[in-house]
């Protein structure tokens, strides 16, 4: 039996985008940023691609390039495949944990322009942290880059600013959800198991995956100083709305 995929993935994007405020606008800038310091792209890895949402959106950007997609949760790779299939081999779904080292060994020899992640490397605990950080560092050209589009919590922010930030975006969600009748986190995965379309990926998927929240709580400054003790320069900011920041470093 043939499974039209189109409606979870829709359903995805109106999920994402109700809950992670100016969602697009990150997706935008940050290629922007791929523009402006790699003219011509060859290589795009995508770390934590979840269904692949951005690496359809670098696909269509940056046609000449090839996209390598990295996930490890069974139900967003059956989807990323879907999603990215009409880019026949130019999109790549690969399926590693970024914990390990296995992905990071098959890759050596692809040399990437630009490394990027959204939403995705808040699921790695900092002990793991610095191991991704240092075969990112390996896998990317000189002078290639990497991005990271994420909530971050910074040190510097205040009790009441980080209380301001989660005000402000609980209110942008609930507007959203409610305008565009999209999901919340939870009732999208409610869904997906009563579709009954991914018994096996979700049997897979709880055994990879403790329950509970999956946000490790690293702040920025301990980002920023793990990529600069494995090597990476010009890290920072250098996109940011409330606290949801793009945290870029080049090789």
């Amino acid at each position: 039996m043939v499974i039209n995929y189109d409606g979870f993935l829709s359903s995805w994007e109106l999920q994402q985008n109700a809950l992670i405020e100016m969602r697009e606008e990150r997706f935008s800038f940050m290629m922007d940023v791929i523009e402006e310091t790699h003219p011509e792209v060859n290589r795009i890895l995508d770390a934590g691609c979840g269904p692949a949402s951005f690496s359809v959106r670098l696909a269509e950007r940056f046609k000449d390039a090839r996209i390598y997609s990295i996930d490890y949760d069974p139900v967003l790779l059956k989807l990323a495949k879907s999603n990215a299939s009409i880019y026949g081999s130019r999109v790549k779904i690969l399926e590693y944990d970024l914990k390990g080292n296995a992905w990071a060994k098959d890759l050596a020899d692809e040399g990437f322009d630009a490394i990027v992640s959204t939403t995705a490397l808040h699921w790695i605990p900092r002990n793991n942290l610095s191991n991704v950080y240092e075969n990112f560092y390996k896998l990317l050209k000189d002078g290639g880059i990497f991005m990271d589009g994420d909530h971050f919590r910074s040190n510097t922010d205040s009790v009441d600013l980080h209380d301001m930030y989660s005000k402000i975006r609980n209110n942008i969600s609930a507007l959203n959800i409610s305008r565009d009748k999209a999901m919340n986190w939870e009732e999208w995965w409610e869904y997906i198991l009563n579709s009954g379309v991914f018994r096996e990926e979700l049997m897979e998927r709880s055994k990879r995956y403790a329950s509970g929240s999956h946000d490790q709580n690293v702040s920025l400054e301990e980002h920023i100083d793990l990529l600069k003790h494995t090597g990476f320069s010009s890290t920072g900011v250098i996109w940011q709305y409330l606290d949801n920041r793009v945290l870029f470093a080049r090789k």
